[in-house]
């Protein structure tokens, strides 16, 4: 749960920013917000923030599954189930429903849930079905690398470079596809795997560990722009940094690497993650649903 002062921190950021300007930074702080009222059990005050957010930038998938959640609390069931399709339509997960399911006050509310599920269910299976997705309905430019990429990962175990130097090629030849792949998103040959387009995607946050520190170190500037435009989520901007601050053997920046010790943070990591709408582990863990 964010402190006090940090959560004051964060709220006392968001005003710096141009009040015409469509910042999404000042989105995902808002959102952290959302979830601190949530968690509260303040789900009113919830709703008016996601009114307010809904107006000047439309939900991202997360939002609008925290709306659905919100609704559902309040009573109003009629709103939550319009809110929990809306965020499958929006490529929410669909393993949303079941990790984080209403509590049940009567065999009536566990039906209804279970009509909501599979009305859900039905709309996951209606979208498009492409095979390059990492799940169902899920396009996107980078799933057969990565896909690559841990299947050289995985047969580097068998072998020893100094030995075998063909392994080492092999695993050269994946980070330079990575590589040439990120340089085209960054031309605009080929679109970022966006928000708006593929909902919530860690497969973009995979491909950017994939790539070269050397590429990623000239490329910050254009994860930065994704970030304020609404293109990717917090937590794949702090990827980018953190995975090169690793390559190098620095002090982590923003702490997305689970396992990390206290002395392997830059000082200040907090406040840093707030700064770009990321929260803690426990607040980021909350929105994305991941066992928080």
């Amino acid at each position: 749960m964010l402190t006090r002062s940090l959560l004051l921190f964060l709220l006392s950021l968001t005003a710096y920013l141009p009040a015409g300007a469509k910042n999404y930074i000042r989105y995902h702080q808002r959102s952290l917000v959302v979830q601190e009222q949530m968690l509260k059990g303040e789900h009113n005050k919830a709703l008016e923030l996601l009114h307010e957010l809904e107006k000047r930038y439309g939900l991202m998938p997360t939002e609008t599954f925290a709306r659905a959640l919100c609704q559902v609390a309040i009573g109003d069931t009629a709103s939550a189930r319009v809110s929990y399709l809306k965020s499958i339509e929006q490529r929410a997960s669909l393993g949303w429903l079941f990790t984080s399911p209403p509590q049940y006050s009567t065999a009536a509310d566990s039906l209804w849930y279970e009509s909501v599920v599979a009305e859900c269910e039905a709309l996951w299976l209606s979208f498009p079905q492409f095979v390059d997705g990492p799940n169902p309905g899920m396009p996107t430019v980078v799933s057969h690398l990565n896909a690559r990429h841990q299947f050289v990962i995985d047969s580097l175990g068998w072998f020893d470079p100094a030995t075998q130097p063909e392994a080492q090629l092999a695993y050269d030849e994946v980070v330079e596809q990575h590589d040439q792949l990120l340089d085209s998103i960054i031309s605009g040959k080929v679109p970022v795997p966006s928000i708006a387009t593929y909902g919530v995607n860690l497969e973009f946050e995979t491909f950017v560990i994939h790539c070269s520190s050397t590429l990623t170190k000239k490329t910050q500037k254009h994860f930065k722009r994704w970030l304020k435009q609404g293109l990717i989520y917090p937590r794949v901007y702090a990827t980018c940094f953190d995975d090169l601050a690793n390559e190098e053997g620095r002090p982590i920046p923003y702490g997305i690497f689970n396992g990390l010790r206290p002395e392997e943070f830059v000082p200040g990591h907090e406040k840093r993650r707030a700064a770009i709408g990321m929260g803690g582990d426990h607040m980021d863990k909350l929105r994305f649903h991941w066992g928080g």
